[in-house]
């Protein structure tokens, strides 16, 4: 054990000696937001949500320590402290209040070149925790324990990845899952409580440039849980992304998906089995402001389930990817430097409103819209505002105005 120990000692003093060279970096940032809801469960029964408010405050601390002159190969580490008062309007509850403490990031990342010149090949390691996401950007968007590896020329990118979710602290991720006594419990009073266990694995192959500046990509993802009933899920991934014409760009996936779950799906609230969760894009990119416009539209079957919690529809129910259909335009413009404007708008149609839950009706529609201000290079103010609208019960509109202040050093 002693040697060990001394041995561990220095490798580190090593890895500090031979860094010792380059440049440390580190920073942070504090920042504030508050949140409003007109309509919200936090405090209230389901049938008479009463609006809510959530003031946050984050303070952030960074560091960067290369190995390298190039600075491709380094350390980097950050951590995060977060309170959270959400205050009680019009309900019967009293307010509440909640923190926790983060290691968000801390990973070793490692890049070697294998050739030069025109097709230059490069192998990347990253080990530690990251985050990552899957090739749909709705499956799995979230950082996680592990490693990765990648490939990459000019023709073709390779990836492998392998993580594991249960040391992560369960108050900063939110894992779609049936959770019991067994798997994982949230206390409200600690600062730091591990999320339920699952093991990751996928493998990615992308085939850039393949033709017209087309790239097509294949993925497989895995997760599996560790620990209580089975519940594992399997997802297959193909996209293709690329210009049509000048400054006109598409990105289309389509993502099937099994369910299995080794206890009673009545606890689910859902059948498993196979799903499909479709996506698409359409973006035009202007030279005028910095404009782009678009389209985008997701079709997710009733039996799709994810991974990462992602909200699909934000009203009342905030429906997950899952028995949902959503399409409409989005539009953003820099009217100057500093401002970004952005707006989007959908048309929202799911499960709940067909024959008995067969097949899709229209259920409402849901606009947004941010502005964003990079007011100095240290301060910035962030507006956003978003409604949804039910066909058909009111309870379950919903209107959310957030405003963000953040300053970096």
């Amino acid at each position: 054990m002693l040697f060990t120990r001394k041995k561990l000692i220095a490798t580190v003093t090593s890895i500090f000696a031979a860094t010792s060279a380059y440049s440390f970096e580190w920073g942070g940032l504090v920042s504030g937001s508050g949140k409003f809801y007109n309509n919200s469960e936090e405090f209230s029964q389901a049938e008479d949500p009463k609006p809510t408010t959530e003031i946050t405050a984050d303070a952030s601390l960074w560091c960067k320590v290369p190995f390298s002159k190039d600075g491709e190969s380094y350390l980097i580490a950050e951590g995060t402290y977060e309170f959270e008062h959400d205050i009680n309007i019009g309900g019967t509850e009293d307010s509440d209040n909640s923190q926790y403490i983060d290691l968000d990031l801390f990973k070793i990342a490692i890049l070697k070149p294998l050739s030069d010149g025109d097709d230059p090949n490069t192998l990347s390691f990253a080990i530690g925790r990251f985050s990552l996401s899957d090739l749909s950007n709705t499956v799995f968007t979230q950082n996680a324990d592990g490693l990765l590896v990648k490939y990459n020329s000019t023709f073709i990118g390779l990836s492998a990845y392998g993580a594991y979710t249960g040391l992560l602290n369960g108050k900063t991720v939110s894992i779609l899952s049936c959770y019991d006594e067994d798997t994982y419990e949230e206390d409200p009073d600690k600062l730091y409580e591990r999320a339920e266990g699952y093991a990751v694995g996928s493998l990615s192959v992308s085939f850039n440039n393949i033709f017209a500046n087309q790239t097509i990509a294949l993925e497989g993802f895995g997760t599996f849980r560790t620990k209580g009933e089975s519940f594992n899920r399997f997802y297959g991934t193909v996209g293709m992304n690329g210009p049509l014409v000048a400054k006109l760009f598409y990105n289309i996936s389509t993502t099937f998906g099994y369910t299995n779950y080794g206890g009673d799906e009545d606890a689910l609230g859902f059948e498993t089995g196979l799903g499909n969760l479709t996506k698409a894009n359409l973006t035009y990119f202007t030279s005028v402001k910095d404009a782009t416009f678009g389209l985008s539209g997701a079709f997710a079957s009733k039996k799709f389930y994810g991974f990462t919690s992602n909200t699909a529809v934000m009203a009342q129910r905030e429906e997950q990817y899952q028995g949902v259909l959503v399409a409409g335009p989005f539009a953003s413009i820099k009217p100057v430097n500093v401002l970004l404007l952005s707006a989007s708008a959908d048309f929202v149609c799911d499960n709940l409103r067909g024959d008995e839950g067969d097949s899709f009706g229209f259920a409402g529609v849901q606009i947004g819209g941010g502005i964003a201000c990079q007011a100095f290079s240290d301060l910035s103010f962030n507006f956003s505002a978003t409604q949804f609208i039910d066909k058909d019960v009111s309870e379950n509109n919903k209107t959310t105005l957030t405003l963000k202040a953040v300053l970096t050093f």
